[in-house]
């Protein structure tokens, strides 16, 4: 079996991809490209890698590049990974580990520090991964939480000023991937878009102060409501979020956070997230991040020494961390407990959403 093995050429191998991808993870009964319109797009075909046999896609990997700020002065190249699937009678080849090899070889090559996936398997694991973190997993049955929310409002398709003050809200979280106001736009849309017995909706305060995005649809008997995502104050918007859910028919609401928010009053599940196949220049990010706390510090208390694979962390004269590139990977993700990361990673889910 010869398989060609490469970037997407055209259009024909987005469309074949996003089939395969469908059909592996939804069963024909969603759709990639209207889920996520900016990863598999005509502009994103040289990071989706695909193995063909013939005409027809048999695996691919999809990736999505984006900037991660962290804090003011400090910003890292990533990529995140997704869509990795491969069809039943091709299982078993090694294609998909060669598709992630290729993919992490490229992604060094451009200068990306990190390589992000939502997944804890053995195949990423055998490629580097490490996990990293968890993110707490709300859940709550409706008619348990108090029925009260500020006013909101609620669109499904946000005309162009309304999308404007979104991004103007998303831009102000410190923590943040960085999105020009049309790569915003389309991942909006994205969020925006129902399928069979689903609703959508973008949630806004009246006073322009933030926003929330809510799908609704139907998990076994039960409607159910997810959060998808939020910007602004997370104490008021859950219970906006939980309002619409609510007024949808919903049974059941979840949302998945990097902490638990102190107004919750449903039950909370910690779920491993954001396994990252590899640090893509280990030394660079981790030299980025100690420059960034040394100038907060406003003194060189923090150094690193590297050699290969082989890393040193040190702080005020005493090791921090000694051991492979690897095992920065929990120094970078940071919480509580970890020194000396002052910041948490944004929600990486577990159902491939690194694209948004």
């Amino acid at each position: 079996m010869t398989l060609d093995i490469g970037a997407a050429r055209d259009d024909g191998d987005v469309e074949s991809f996003a089939r395969l991808a469908d059909e592996v993870f939804f069963g024909g009964r969603s759709s990639f490209r209207m889920r996520y319109p900016a990863a598999f797009s005509s502009g994103n075909r040289e990071n989706l890698m695909v193995a063909r046999d013939g005409a027809r896609v048999v695996a691919g990997v999809a990736s999505y590049r984006a900037r991660l700020r962290l804090a003011p002065t400090l910003v890292l190249e990533t990529a995140a990974i997704g869509a990795v699937c491969t069809a039943p009678d091709y299982r078993g080849s090694g294609v998909s580990t060669q598709l992630l090899e290729m993919t992490r070889a490229r992604a060094i090559e451009e200068g990306v520090h990190l390589l992000l996936i939502s997944g804890t398997g053995p195949l990423y694991q055998r490629l580097g991964g490490r996990e990293v973190g968890a993110l707490d997993e709300l859940h709550a049955r409706l008619d348990e939480l108090p029925d009260r929310s500020d006013p909101y409002n609620r669109h499904e398709q946000p005309e162009a000023a309304l999308v404007d003050a979104c991004w103007a809200a998303y831009e102000r979280q410190t923590v943040r991937f960085e999105r020009a106001r049309d790569e915003f736009a389309v991942l909006l849309a994205g969020h925006l878009r129902p399928f069979e017995n689903e609703t959508a909706a973008l949630l806004t305060s009246p006073h322009g102060d933030g926003y929330a995005v809510v799908r609704t649809g139907m998990e076994g008997s039960e409607r159910v409501g997810f959060l998808v995502e939020h910007a602004g104050d997370v104490d008021r918007w859950l219970p906006i979020a939980a309002a619409e859910a609510r007024q949808q028919g919903c049974d059941r609401f979840f949302t998945r956070l990097p902490t638990r928010p102190g107004s919750w009053q449903g039950r909370v599940e910690e779920t491993p997230m954001t396994g990252v196949i590899a640090l893509a220049d280990a030394a660079a990010a981790a030299g980025l991040i100690i420059d960034h706390l040394n100038q907060q510090a406003g003194a060189p208390r923090w150094g690193i020494d590297a050699r290969g694979d082989d890393v040193v962390l040190h702080a005020d004269g005493r090791v921090v961390l000694e051991g492979d590139t690897g095992d920065l990977l929990p120094f970078l993700w940071g919480g509580p407990g970890r020194e000396p990361a002052p910041w948490r990673l944004p929600s990486f889910r577990s159902d491939g959403l690194n694209f948004l």
